[in-house]
This record gives structure tokens, C-alpha cells and sequence, in this order.
């Protein structure tokens, strides 16, 4: 259970494994985003060719139909200005693609404004690693009660923001897909029966770009609340409770903010604005499914995550990277039976992989 949890969160190194950068999840948003370049090159001229057909289309039926009913030259006059506005405008929108990633890009320069941080998938993911890691110095052998409670606080924690971290990501690949599908739903506005359909990509941009705005306000606060936590959690038992119920607070908060967004826009309080919930309820399911984890894999996974990170700084790769590339390893090995009698935990494994590839 603990190696499915470790992979999916760090399934960003395992797939991209040549992305050489500091932040993993970073290079992986560039790589999309160069892909939703070459979508859009790709998509624009079949866009522009179903307009310009509709244009076409429409320019036929609406003056031809004027022309039968004997329509006054004002009439027609104020039918080709309304039309040629129209079509300036969503012409302006296929010329540069500026305008629409205007639209998210605004709503997350008012969070950054507001928090006076930029959040980032891979800050997420570097404060979990820096409390778990708080939380597992705390453990010890001789007290083998107090280091079970630490490895649950610090698999929860993982899972918790793991999801927080993935809900930023999608929400950023579902921005550059919105932009990339916008421009064949553009070509509608060309017909005028079609064009009230050509605006929705606006409106869904507008939602998304607002949904980055909840979500980058929501984690900077939790990050301001972590790195406070973290100068005493780990004294006492009364800290991993804290741990693990802002963990599932939290989650909770960010899971929620798509039906919060959707409540803004519809103007009613749908069901899926407490969708948080359900997510939480997971976390605790998953969380109850690793309490036969021993103290002694949270003690081999912490010395992996301390081998990482010293290979980091040394400038061998990024902290997720040399962890996610030791675990796969691991997981390569046991799939051959390589492990199959080995006594050693995953994480005291991946710790001499580590050590060994310096």
C-alpha cells in the first residue's frame, strides 16, 4: 500500500525521468505547455477555415432573405456593421493566442498579489516533504508507539497534499486544453444561429482562471500555516493530530473549490460545493489502510528522503527525481523477484540505491 502511495505521488519523476530541473512537476506543466502550442498551431487553420465558411454561409442567408423581404439600406447597414464587429472581434482572438491566456493568467496575478507568493505544484510538494521530514526526525525505536503515530501523520500528510498538488496541476493542464479546443468552437460565431455557442470558451476560461485564483489563495495560506506547524510539531502526540486534521482540512478546502466556482457562475449552491467531503473521507480510508505500517519503514523511507536531498544539493538532480528513480528501481526489482527474500523496507532499499549511484 505504502509503494502505490509513494509512486502515485511521485509519478511525475518516473514518467518524465529526463526532465533534468529542480522542480520535476514544473518541467512536466512546460512540456504540456509546449505540446498545447503545437495543438494550437495545428487546430487555428481548420478553425479559421470552418469561420470564414460560416461567414459565408451566414452573409448568403441573412442578406439574401433582407434582399426578398425588401429590407431599407439602413436596415441592411446596421446588419453589416453588427456582423463586422462580430467577426473583428473573434478574428483578433484567432490572430494571437495572448488574449485568451490573458484570462486565467489575470486571476492568478490577483492571488500572487494578494498572497505575495507564487504558488506552484512543486511548492506544494516541497512543504510536504519538509513537515513529513519534521515529522519523522521525531522517531525512534525505543518508542515505538510514538513513531507509528509519526509514519501515519506523515502518510496522510503525503496523500493529503499530494491531491492538493494534483488538483493545481489539472486545474493548469485543464487551462492550456480549454485554449488549444477554443478555436474550433470559435469558428461558430460565424453563423448567427451558431454564435451565442462561440462565446462559451470565454465563459470556461473564466471559471478555470477563477478556480486557479481559489486554489493558489487556499495554498499559500496553507503554506503560511505549515511553515508555522513545523517549528513545534514532532514534540509531542498531540502534534501528529494536528498534522492530520489540517491535512484533511485542507484537502477538504481545495477538492471544494471547483463547486464553490461553479456555484459563483450558476448562481446556486449545488451539492458538489461540499465534494471536499468525500475526498477527505479517502484520505482517512487510506490513511486507516497503512496503520500496519511499522516505524521502522517510516525510519528507511526518512534516511531515502535524506539521501535524496543530500544528492540534490549537490546538484545531482532534484529531491522527487533521485527519490521517484530509486523507488522505481525498487519496484523493478521486485517485479523480477529480485526482493523476494529481502527483510529490508522499500525506503531502506531505495536509501542505498541512492548512496550508491553518487
Amino acid at each position: 500500500m505504502k509503494l502505490i502511495i509513494l509512486l502515485a505521488l511521485l509519478i511525475p519523476s518516473l514518467l518524465f525521468g529526463e526532465v533534468e530541473t529542480d522542480n520535476n512537476v514544473a518541467g512536466v506543466l512546460e512540456i504540456i505547455s509546449a505540446a498545447s502550442t503545437q495543438w494550437v498551431s495545428a487546430i487555428k487553420p481548420a478553425g479559421l477555415w470552418l469561420f470564414f465558411t460560416f461567414i459565408t454561409i451566414d452573409f448568403v442567408l441573412t442578406f439574401g432573405l433582407m434582399a426578398v423581404k425588401g429590407a431599407d439600406f439602413g436596415g441592411i447597414w446596421v446588419e453589416v456593421l453588427r456582423k463586422i464587429l462580430i467577426i473583428g472581434f473573434f478574428l483578433a482572438i484567432f490572430e494571437s493566442i495572448d488574449y485568451l491566456k490573458m484570462i486565467p493568467a489575470s486571476f492568478a496575478q490577483i492571488a500572487t498579489n494578494a498572497t505575495s507568493r507564487d504558488i506552484e505544484p512543486d511548492t506544494i510538494l516541497e512543504v510536504a516533504m519538509n513537515l513529513v521530514m519534521s515529522l519523522w526526525d521525531g522517531m525512534s525505536i525505543t518508542d515505538v508507539g510514538r513513531s507509528i503515530a509519526a509514519v501515519i501523520a506523515g502518510v496522510i500528510c503525503l496523500i493529503a497534499f499530494g491531491l492538493m498538488a494534483a488538483q493545481l496541476f489539472m486545474t493548469l493542464v485543464k487551462i492550456q486544453m480549454l485554449i488549444a479546443g477554443s478555436y474550433i468552437v470559435f469558428s461558430l460565431a460565424g453563423w448567427s444561429y451558431t454564435l451565442s455557442m462561440a462565446t462559451s470558451p470565454i465563459k470556461a476560461l473564466f471559471a478555470a482562471g477563477m478556480e486557479l485564483m481559489f486554489i493558489k489563495l487556499v495554498l499559500a495560506l496553507t503554506i503560511d500555516t505549515i511553515e508555522n506547524l513545523q517549528t513545534t510539531v514532532g514534540n509531542d502526540t498531540g502534534s501528529y493530530v494536528a498534522v492530520i486534521v489540517l491535512s484533511i482540512v485542507l484537502v477538504s478546502i481545495v477538492q471544494m473549490i471547483n463547486g464553490v466556482v461553479n456555484s459563483l457562475l450558476s448562481g446556486t449552491l449545488g451539492g458538489n460545493s461540499t465534494s471536499g467531503l468525500g475526498v477527505a473521507a479517502g484520505v482517512v480510508g487510506g490513511a486507516a489502510a497503512g496503520v500496519a505500517a511499522s516505524a521502522k519503514h517510516g525510519a528507511g523511507m526518512h534516511e531515502a528522503i535524506k539521501e535524496a536531498r543530500k544528492k540534490s544539493a549537490n546538484g545531482q538532480g532534484s529531491t522527487m527525481g533521485n527519490l521517484g528513480r530509486a523507488i522505481g528501481e525498487d519496484f523493478a526489482n521486485t517485479i523480477k523477484g529480485k526482493n523476494a527474500r529481502s527483510t529490508t523496507s522499500v525506503g531502506e532499499r531505495a536509501a542505498e540505491t541512492i548512496r550508491k549511484n553518487k
